[in-house]
This record gives C-alpha cells, sequence and structure tokens, in this order.
C-alpha cells in the first residue's frame, strides 16, 4: 500500500539531501492519487486506486503541504 504519510516523509528526507528530482517525482505521483481518488487512508501503489477509509484526514493535510511545496 502506498500511505500519504509515508510519501511525505521520504520526500521531505529527499529534499533534505539534496535528491530534488526523485522527490518532485514522488510528490507528483502522491498528489496525482489524491487528485484522483479523494483523500483515502491509503492507495494501490500499481494502480493508485483509493483504498481504506474515505476523507482521511492525514491525507487531506498532507496533500495539502505537498502541493504547496509543488506550487512554491
Amino acid at each position: 500500500a502506498s500511505w500519504k504519510c509515508m510519501n511525505w516523509m521520504i520526500c521531505e528526507g529527499l529534499f533534505g539531501y539534496k535528491k530534488d528530482r526523485l522527490a518532485e517525482y514522488i510528490l507528483y505521483k502522491s498528489l496525482v492519487m489524491t487528485e484522483g481518488e479523494g483523500c483515502r487512508e491509503y492507495f494501490s501503489p500499481i494502480t493508485g486506486k483509493g483504498m481504506g477509509q474515505h476523507n482521511f484526514g492525514w491525507t487531506a493535510s498532507l496533500a495539502l503541504d505537498l502541493k504547496r511545496r509543488r506550487l512554491g
């Protein structure tokens, strides 16, 4: 499963180690999943299908933070 909180932590670490290209890729894919499936608890890493609970608060808040970082 792909969890937004794990993707967020991975991106933070990658940005910290100046691995911006990989961090941007993970950030982009994470946002695509959220935009396509909504704020689900977790997602399929293969298909991007949202799974678990709907309207999951952690996903919503972390998606906003990832979008803020992407847009500057």
